[in-house]
């Protein structure tokens, strides 16, 4: 005997996997931009090319521009103002 699962059940597990396997890959996808940054830097300073930089935050950013389109602008422009003491 095979014991089944309601169809409502399994799309929700289904959807549940999904949220947490992307969930994981933006976070891992942010720990490689960190360490990216981390390890750009040298003796000197910071070295790490602008270009570079957006290119790396570009996923995100279009996907934050898609799924919240008056959010986005807004939250981009308080963390570019620049904090002094």
């Amino acid at each position: 005997m095979v014991a089944r699962m309601p169809a409502g059940l399994s799309d929700h597990r289904k959807k549940l996997a999904l949220k947490i396997g992307a969930f994981a890959g933006i976070f891992l996808y942010l720990l490689l931009i960190a360490k990216s940054v981390a390890g750009a830097s040298g003796a000197e300073g910071f070295h790490l090319p602008l270009v570079a930089l957006i290119l790396a935050c570009a996923p995100l950013a279009i996907f934050a521009a898609v799924r919240m389109p008056m959010i986005f602008p807004f939250g981009l422009f308080v963390a570019l103002i620049p904090f002094d003491p």
